[in-house]
């Protein structure tokens, strides 16, 4: 069962990385071929909180942390999450410099240094000029983050036994946050956190709810639910004029994007769970690498590949 278990949550996880890479290649023609929204949308819509649930997944069957202290759990957070940005981030920002910054105009201001390269990426921020060189490494606090709160907040309840009445009251507070900050971008993707810790409680609860809920887990329930999550992305998309984008802090419509980005999960719930114990070496490959594609693909492989068309249509 372990290892079955563990198969289809690396092929959830290869899934969730391939949307991400995929998501991050189709804007560069965005601007160009209005048509690729009809993609965009429902990718941005889901594939992020998609990699919170499964982390809550795995949270939900690790017995580990239960068991060790909190600075304990905590540090092994830090050396699986924030090292490795750190790591990441000063091999991009030297990339960027040396090379990006000669073959692209858009990033030659890289060639001089300025402080705020260095304050900028310890602070983790993103969105800026000045940090370009993170790409998607920006994720890597924000997932540091919500499992620091999430571990506090179970070691709370534990205490009283009250587990998931202080969990649903932080959640609630969560809510309230998402909607008052939506477009503004905090250090350390802390504004991301919120939203985050929702979709990491859902995968955990998910995880201990299990049995009860394969039932569910029908072809019927998929046809539903993906006619469901087509009808809903479209309207916050239509209501809106802007898709979801939490890298830009933007939600639309809160509920109309917390009911997309669930169905959208429970759609590649259903399908991991009828055909992810399948051995695809694609997605457990990139499954098990998550970090690797996460730190390179934006940074390394799609600006070479931007590199290429510059030159190739100028």
């Amino acid at each position: 069962m372990t290892n079955h278990r563990l198969q289809w949550i690396d092929n959830g996880r290869g899934v969730a990385m391939l949307l991400v890479i995929l998501g991050h290649f189709l804007v560069l023609g965005v601007s160009r071929l209005s048509w690729i929204n009809a993609f965009l949308v429902p990718i941005y819509a889901f594939h992020l909180p998609l990699f919170f649930f499964i982390s809550g997944y795995l949270r939900g069957l690790s017995q580990k942390n239960n068991k060790a202290a909190l600075s304990q759990v905590i540090k092994k957070y830090f050396k699986r999450l924030v090292l490795p940005f750190y790591g990441f981030s000063i091999l991009a920002f030297f990339w960027f410099k040396y090379v990006i910054s000669h073959l692209m105009p858009t990033f030659s201001y890289y060639e001089h240094w300025d402080n705020q390269f260095l304050f900028s990426t310890i602070l983790g921020l993103r969105d800026t000029p000045y940090t370009a060189h993170i790409g998607a490494l920006w994720f890597l606090f924000s997932l540091f983050f919500v499992e620091v709160l999430f571990e506090i907040l179970l070691r709370m309840g534990k205490k009283g036994r009250f587990v998931y009445q202080i969990i649903g009251i932080v959640l609630l507070i969560c809510i309230f946050l998402t909607v008052t900050i939506q477009g503004t971008i905090w250090p350390f993707s802390l504004d991301t956190v919120p939203t985050g810790l929702l979709f990491y409680f859902l995968g955990y609860l998910y995880r201990k709810k299990e049995q009860p809920f394969a039932p569910y887990l029908t072809k019927s329930a998929l046809l539903f639910t993906s006619l469901f999550f087509v009808m809903v992305v479209s309207l916050n998309y239509w209501i809106s004029q802007e898709r979801i984008d939490i890298f830009h802090g933007y939600y639309g419509n809160f509920i109309l994007f917390f009911a997309g980005a669930v169905s959208g999960i429970f759609v590649v719930l259903v399908l991991l769970k009828r055909f992810g114990n399948k051995d695809s070496r694609l997605l457990n490959f990139v499954g098990r690498h998550t970090m690797f594609f996460m730190a390179t693909h934006q940074t390394y492989f799609i600006l070479i590949i931007q590199i290429i068309l510059l030159y190739w249509m100028s």
